[in-house]
């Protein structure tokens, strides 16, 4: 075996215990110290009963002694017993820690991943390829970095046996143990060979089996069926979701056959040494030099290191494949954010460990886009290009322009989740990126246009704006009344407690909104933040007129003295703003009020006429 693939099973096999010990020390020890007891019980077992067999005949080829001189197998039968009970004792304490065991390396395994993908910046969710790496490193990780211990472990217990029996063997003869791993090393040789083969087929296909679990996402989502149902599209689904799955079948049945025939070959070179072997055991009792007992230990030693040799060189084939797929999960937990295109960066480049500066709870100078472009990773289209222009504290300002314009991706460069691709945004004088990363987004309280429906409580809705005062009841009506919730709010049989959608809770306990119901619970988590400043994308797309009204009279109050953002594509929204920044193309095409834009008679002008027309 390569070096390097010896040097790779040997890292995965350190990482996979320590995942394992990581989740469960206590445990994983106690497992540990099972299986190598359960090692030694078979020498002891067998032994035994070959001197139990040898004094039994000693007792029949013995003329007096009688039913009295059965006293003297008592010790052989006790020693017997003990073996059997601890074995099986052990065997059933050993199933049991491995299941606890296993519970808490999935917890763990998934924990890993979570808290990864929770580091992420918002870049690598934008690569196909990341989420090819994601599902490589969720399928069956834990599985992987459990089953490579329990193979090292059974590599332990099984070489404890093997080491044990084979100096029964050598005793025999010493050609009967260079025949037993004679007719067993090949194993070692398949077990590697089909574990590597399985990986790279799993992982070529990684991109289909995303495309098969989604198309099994539409048949089953109760967000998309309403769709599925008017456009007949389930069978369709249904079909593609089964041609993936009969191609995947077809390949693991193939590879399936492949492995039993091969192994079926090598099974029969066993089988042909074992009855050499088990012939030499014959001859030597016919001419006397082995006793009946020999007969029982010898020929259970030579199936015991048959199969524990063939056991021992199986797990180290599987222990290098679990282990592919174990680099699957490091490859994920390897990935930084310094090395995904798009990921934020820090202004120091030669600089590399800069305290970030404490972000500043009022303004006084406001936030400045200084010659801002900005194109998303791995586009050559510009989304934004060199934009200039200021947001003055305590002022509200609206972005307007044609869908593509580049609003909302003016948002994700407010709120960080991006950085300009070139130029700079400046807060209070001071490029963004020089803050600390978590305290630019409290300082930004946002309302996405595609915002989350969470399946919980009403309260966790709201409160999730803002956990630091998550308990602080005043706040959270206060939001909520601003929002325009209350009406809601009487309607739901537990109140804030009540259940949103239909994921969870039961069909008394909670109760489904219409879209904009929403956008209100939306909006309630945004206004939860009394933050200093506050960015609304589209607040109110999916409310009627009489809704929308009751929203700004809300927005009035929740806006008062900070510096407001909303995109809106509806003019009665931002007619009343301080300020208006119309986006044409990625570029600032006009700045002003309402007022002044309108007689100028530009962009602005052509779109209010446009939508205003409509009630005319």
């Amino acid at each position: 075996m390569p070096f390097k693939k010896v040097f790779n099973i040997y890292r995965s096999v350190v990482r996979a215990a320590k995942l394992v010990f990581d989740a469960s020390p206590s445990l994983s020890l106690l497992a540990l110290a099972a299986n190598i007891v359960i090692g030694l019980v078979p020498l002891v077992t067998v032994y035994s009963t070959k001197l139990f067999i040898d004094h039994i005949i000693l007792l029949v080829n013995t003329p007096s002694g009688g039913l009295a001189s059965i006293a003297q197998l008592w010790p052989y039968l006790g020693v017997l017993c003990a073996a059997w009970f601890t074995g099986r004792w052990l065997d059933a304490a050993n199933n049991l820690l491995t299941g606890l065991i296993r519970s808490r390396v999935d917890m763990h395994c998934n924990v890993l991943i979570m808290r990864k993908c929770a580091s992420f910046d918002i870049a690598f969710f934008e690569n196909p390829d990341h989420f090819d790496v994601l599902q490589n490193a969720q399928r069956g990780a834990s599985q992987s970095a459990w089953s490579m211990l329990q193979y090292l472990i059974s590599m332990v217990r099984q070489s404890l046996t093997l080491a044990s029996f084979l100096f029964v063997l050598f005793k025999l003869h010493w050609l009967v143990v260079l025949l037993v791993f004679a007719v067993t090393l090949p194993q070692s040789f398949l077990g590697g060979f089909f574990a590597r083969v399985r990986w790279q087929m799993q992982k070529d296909r990684t991109p289909d089996e995303r495309l098969r679990w989604y198309f099994s996402y539409l048949l089953t989502d109760r967000s998309v069926i309403k769709e599925i149902r008017t456009f007949g599209l389930a069978e369709l689904f249904l079909g593609k979701y089964q041609e993936y799955a009969t191609r995947f079948w077809k390949q693991e049945m193939g590879m399936s056959v492949r492995e039993r025939l091969v192994d079926s070959a090598f099974t029969l070179i066993e089988v042909a040494g074992s009855a050499l072997v088990w012939a030499y055991i014959a001859a030597r009792v016919i001419s006397h030099t082995l006793t009946i007992g020999d007969i029982v230990l010898f020929t259970s030693a030579v199936e015991s290191c048959r199969g524990n040799a063939r056991g021992i060189f199986t797990s180290a084939g599987n222990l290098y494949g679990q282990s592919l797929f174990l680099d699957n999960l490091y490859t994920l937990l390897e990935i930084s954010n310094e090395k995904i295109d798009g990921a934020l960066r820090s202004p120091h480049k030669k600089t590399r460990h800069v305290k970030p500066v404490p972000v500043p709870q009022t303004l006084t100078k406001g936030i400045e886009f200084r010659n801002v472009s900005f194109r998303y990773p791995a586009s050559e289209r510009w989304v934004v290009e060199g934009l200039n222009f200021k947001l003055l504290p305590g002022q509200s300002t609206a972005l307007v322009g044609k869908n593509g314009a580049g609003k909302t991706s003016l948002v994700k460069l407010l709120s960080r989740l991006y950085d300009p691709t070139s130029g700079t945004i400046l807060l209070e004088g001071r490029d963004l990126r020089e803050y600390d990363l978590a305290g630019v987004r409290r300082f930004f309280s946002v309302v996405f246009q595609d915002f989350v429906r969470y399946s919980l409580t009403l309260k966790e809705n709201i409160v999730f704006g803002d956990l630091p005062h998550a308990e602080d009841r005043e706040r959270m009506e206060r939001a909520a009344a601003n929002a325009g919730i209350n009406t809601i709010i009487k309607r739901l049989p537990h109140g804030y407690d009540s259940w949103l959608g239909r994921l969870f809770g039961t069909m008394k306990s909670g109760a489904d909104l219409s879209g904009g119901e929403w956008q209100k619970v939306a909006l309630a988590r945004g206004y939860m933040s009394e933050s200093p400043a506050l960015v609304l994308d589209e607040p109110t797309a999916s409310l009627d007129v009489f809704a929308e009204a009751e929203i700004f009279n809300g927005l009035a109050k929740v806006a008062e003295g900070r510096l407001t953002v909303i995109v809106s594509h509806r003019f009665s929204t931002v007619r009343s703003v301080d300020n208006i920044l119309v986006f044409d193309e990625g570029h600032l095409a006009e700045q002003g009020n309402h007022r002044t834009l309108m007689k100028r008679r530009g962009l602005y002008a052509s779109m209010f006429n446009a939508q205003a027309s409509q009630y005319r």
